[in-house]
């Protein structure tokens, strides 16, 4: 490929990995403000209702909790993805334009010689962990749930807890109401 081709090329895939970055974020806060709404009305209704009076239909906001949160898992795990593909490519595209190789003055010195144009946590954090790899989709499955992605797999994770937490709970004060009245 002839260089300004490969720097469109690099302009395009670093638009779409803005935009596969942006829609994980997007994507884990529309779900995560679904489960608060769910778990708003959930708690109100715990709250409004007497303990003998029909609580069980209130086990489905826990229920919602759980699935909510098993969904944005999956979702923001394909954005994820997507986002790698992306990065694999981008890395492809460093190496092919030259930037990827370490930088040399006018003189012919190396100039930080640990540290190639791009910066080195960028080296650090994907050519170790490149190198030890045969295929970019190895590579991917490899990172796949490191970075951001781990961050929002733990979140869900307690989305998923805080939900069976919820349903134990009404579970409990459904069939033993006297359990949390306070003497008066």
């Amino acid at each position: 490929m002839v260089r300004d081709e490969l720097f469109k090329l690099y302009e395009i895939v670093m638009a779409d990995l803005r935009f596969h970055v942006e829609m994980e974020h997007k994507k884990a806060l529309l779900v995560t403000g679904l489960i608060a709404a769910v778990a708003f009305v959930t708690l109100a209704g715990v709250q409004k209702f007497e303990p003998n009076s029909g609580m069980l239909p209130l086990l489905t906001g826990p229920v919602m909790i759980m699935i909510f949160a098993e969904i944005g898992a999956k979702i923001t795990s394909a954005s994820a993805k997507r986002s790698l593909e992306a990065m694999t490519i981008k890395i492809k595209l460093d190496h092919a334009l030259g930037v990827a190789i370490r930088p040399y003055s006018s003189d012919g010195s190396l100039l930080w010689s640990d540290e190639s144009y791009l910066p080195s946590d960028y080296t650090a954090q994907y050519a170790v962990a490149r190198d030890k790899l045969a295929r970019s989709s190895d590579w991917i499955k490899d990172q796949l749930y490191g970075g951001m992605n781990k961050n929002y797999q733990f979140l869900f994770n307690m989305y998923k807890l805080s939900g069976f937490i919820l349903f134990g709970f009404i579970l409990v004060r459904a069939f033993y109401p006297t359990l949390f009245t306070i003497a008066k």
